[in-house]
């Protein structure tokens, strides 16, 4: 069974102990939900870009790495969830937390 990137989310609110947060991308004007946090710890750094598939609670998510910086990265990351586009991006935490994302009420 396909699911949508929503059921996905919505699982994920209800079996997460992290409770996903709303944040607004200022400079694009566009919502997301933090739905994780955690260590990308890869034994070849990934380059921006590339799709990455992971479990979270028993839950399959494909999310695209994107990272500024160029070339590739590995280490504190937020995977978050686009509410345009339905897709789940994974960005490095302090690349996530430099001032281009504010969190704002759900």
């Amino acid at each position: 069974m396909v699911r949508t990137p929503d059921e996905i989310l919505a699982e994920l609110q209800v079996q997460a102990v992290y409770v996903p947060t709303r944040w607004k991308h200022l400079k694009r004007g566009t919502f997301y939900q933090v739905v994780s946090e955690g260590q990308y710890s890869l034994t070849t750094i990934s380059k921006e870009g590339s799709q990455h598939e992971f479990f979270h609670n028993g839950v399959p998510v494909t999310a695209t790495l994107q990272f500024s910086g160029g070339g590739g990265y590995g280490g504190p990351i937020v995977i978050y969830y686009s509410e345009v586009d339905n897709k789940f991006w994974i960005r490095p935490h302090f690349e996530f937390h430099d001032g281009r994302f504010e969190k704002v009420e759900a």
